[in-house]
């Protein structure tokens, strides 16, 4: 499993660098909204998940530790199903 972290979080660097966040950490106040919406586009269609509307909240994706969890999360749900 850890290595299956590292990976994701590698990915959610990349994503987060081509946006040119700096601060993996907490970046919300690095990003606008269409930015926001853009690095959650890119979660989504680079894992090939759903964020539901109502998680959409910048707050809960502010460092890629959040993310990386609820990445994992929804992977495991759909593993799950």
């Amino acid at each position: 499993m850890n290595n299956d972290r590292n990976f994701l979080k590698s990915r959610l660097e990349q994503i987060l660098f081509e946006k040119n966040i700096k601060n993996l950490n907490d970046f919300s106040t690095e990003i606008n909204s269409l930015d926001f919406i853009e690095i959650i586009v890119n979660i989504e269609e680079e894992f090939e998940i759903n964020i539901e509307i109502e998680n959409l909240i910048i707050e809960e994706f502010s460092n890629i530790n959040k993310i990386c969890d609820y990445v994992e999360n929804q992977i495991y749900e759909r593993k799950m199903l």
